[in-house]
């Protein structure tokens, strides 16, 4: 069975009290991972499962970077976020 799910960044938003509460660097600022306006799209068939190589090459469309934040690699915690959602979209549990 195909299945495939787009996720567009609309919006990012920064909880400082709760960053500082949940995070193992609490004053690590805004997420430098995702971009408002980055669009991607993610395929789940026979001959391609984006879950499990974590989301590569799933980036069709760049959205603009926040000033002032140092680009790194996706964070974990938010990997596992994304893979329960898109788990249960594509009708998996």
């Amino acid at each position: 069975m195909e299945h495939r799910v787009k996720v567009t960044v609309l919006d990012k938003k920064l909880f400082p009290e709760l960053q500082a509460q949940y995070c193992a660097v609490p004053d690590s600022g805004k997420c430098p991972c995702y971009n408002v306006g980055d669009e991607f799209m993610f395929y789940r068939n026979d001959e391609r499962d984006d879950y499990w190589h974590m989301g590569a090459g799933t980036l069709i469309k760049s959205g603009k970077p926040d000033e002032g934040v140092l680009l790194s690699p996706w964070h974990n915690a938010l990997w596992y976020r994304w893979c329960s959602f898109l788990l249960r979209s594509m009708g998996r549990n």
